[in-house]
């Protein structure tokens, strides 16, 4: 609420964005997402792995995010406060951090 409330610009954008999308091409990927169960599979992830969740998220919650985290081994987990579903468009600048960190810690290991 308070992002719509700063940004009204940028969710008008997102909102002319979303309904230019195909509805039936758009409700049929969430519909994919929302059947699959992957989670019995997040052991054979091999790769670093970082986890980003707005706490505020309400389509992928931080309990779930925390779960794919403790489910891939050595996964690192950021949460983000005050942010939802989209940290890319709520706070890029902060997420840009957090990719370039983990994209050139060195201290990581798999």
């Amino acid at each position: 609420a308070e992002f719509r409330q700063q940004k009204p610009e940028v969710v008008a954008l997102c909102a002319e964005r979303l309904l230019a999308m195909d509805p039936v091409a758009f409700s049929s990927t969430c519909s994919n997402l929302i059947e699959v169960d992957l989670r019995s599979a997040l052991n054979r992830v091999g790769n670093k792995t970082l986890v980003v969740v707005g706490l505020e998220d309400k389509a992928t919650p931080a309990p779930l995010a925390r779960e794919l985290a403790q489910g891939i081994a050595g996964a690192r987990l950021h949460e983000l406060p005050a942010c939802g579903h989209a940290p890319h468009i709520q706070m890029p600048e902060l997420l840009a951090s957090l990719l370039r960190e983990f994209w050139s810690s060195t201290s990581y290991q798999s």
